[in-house]
């Protein structure tokens, strides 16, 4: 409680019979100047003006106006200049002693005796200021109306009323300056931002800071400027274009991914994930490892193929397939007989050869063809060798 309102609660108790003067300075004993103030007050209203009898008071009355008719002479003003002149230099020593006693009071805090003339002076410089400039001004301000608090919270919250009223003064001058945004140049506006959002968190740090040992009847107000704060950085951050590192939802377009794991074979495996009827992801690992060996692919029999021979020409392929296989034999086995006279030795010794035919084999001495050895000799179709001539009993051979 500031001392003026002290002094008016000590007054309108003592007035009203509640309290005594002893007893309201008892309740402030944190106020030593209330008893002067007290005392003074109380002579000041004790006063009556002196009651005046109606005779005196036509006196009076009827004198004013005898001065009032008669012609005033012209006055010159101070040091001889004419008064409109002093009313200008007075105005111009009025502007100086303000400027001067507002600058004496930028550092002073709620119940100094200057801290008026500093607010006082804050109003004018915002009503001069234009629109596009009042956004750094309310940060400005709020920024002063911080440093007041931190001050009064250091001084042992003796002033406990004016830090609460000082708490919703910043969060004003914050979202003033939010507000006033959209009238600055908008190149400007990016760097007003960022010393809102510095400005915020100043704020949250020294309001924490003061909270942790502020009464508890302070805490209510400590605690809603500094949700307040929080918000409104976010206000900021957001006309800025969003938090930094936001990241976009989900689509449902698949992914894939590769990964190197070291195995003894290649294997491919491939995982689908499906949470809904649409599918929202799917992952192919795709495990790649050369094998340490050199592998040859698998080879699949192949069975032969047996091409269609008409039946009309069966007969005459195996007939040929016989004679080749009659001609690359060089002793063939007798089944019957020369029916046919021809013994098919050319000159050879009867008793040793064979007695059938291995040119035909439909006939019933047909000669099967023994079976040849991997080193048998070529075909004589292929080979032919010479055939000796016979000789007659002369020795004289029959050969021409």
């Amino acid at each position: 409680m500031t001392p003026e309102e002290a002094l008016a609660y000590c007054l309108t108790e003592i007035e009203a019979g509640r309290k005594t003067a002893a007893e309201c300075l008892a309740l402030f004993p944190d106020m030593p100047g209330l008893k002067a103030q007290l005392q003074a007050a109380q002579a000041l209203r004790a006063w009556r003006a002196p009651a005046i009898s109606p005779e005196a008071a036509r006196r009076l009355e009827a004198r004013v106006r005898q001065r009032t008719r008669a012609p005033r002479p012209n006055r010159a003003g101070l040091f001889g200049l004419p008064l409109k002149w002093v009313v200008a230099l007075a105005t111009l020593i009025f502007f100086f002693i303000s400027a001067g006693a507002v600058t004496a009071s930028a550092d002073s805090l709620p119940g100094d005796a200057l801290y008026p003339v500093k607010r006082t002076g804050e109003s004018v410089q915002l009503l001069l200021t234009p629109a596009s400039n009042k956004a750094a001004l309310h940060t400005l301000f709020a920024e002063r109306r911080l440093n007041e608090l931190a001050a009064l919270a250091e001084r042992g919250f003796a002033n406990s009323e004016a830090i609460a009223v000082l708490a919703a003064e910043i969060t004003a001058e914050t979202g003033a300056a939010l507000d006033a945004l959209q009238f600055a140049p908008k190149d400007s506006q990016p760097a007003l931002i960022q010393n809102i959002v510095t400005e915020t968190q100043q704020q949250q740090a020294i309001l924490e800071q003061v909270k942790a040992t502020a009464p508890s009847h302070l805490q209510v107000e400590l605690d809603r400027a500094l949700q307040e704060s929080i918000q409104q950085a976010t206000a900021a951050i957001q006309k800025d274009g969003g938090f930094p590192g936001e990241t976009a939802s989900p689509t449902s377009t698949p992914t894939l991914t590769l990964t190197a794991v070291e195995a003894t074979t290649t294997s491919v495996t491939t995982e689908a994930a499906q949470t809904s009827s649409n599918p929202t992801a799917t992952t192919i690992a795709i495990v790649l490892q050369p094998p340490t060996g050199t592998l040859a692919p698998p080879q699949q029999p192949t069975e032969p193929q047996q091409a269609h021979t008409p039946p009309g020409q069966a007969r005459k392929i195996e007939t040929t397939s016989a004679q080749q296989a009659g001609a690359s034999t060089p002793a063939p086995t007798s089944h019957n007989g020369n029916a046919d006279g021809n013994n098919g030795n050319n000159g050879a010794n009867p008793a040793t050869a064979p007695n059938c035919n291995a040119n035909n084999p439909n006939s019933p001495n047909y000669c099967t063809p023994a079976p040849s050895s991997a080193t048998a000799t070529p075909p004589a179709e292929s080979n032919p060798a010479p055939t000796a001539c016979p000789t007659n009993a002369s020795g004289k051979p029959k050969c021409k």
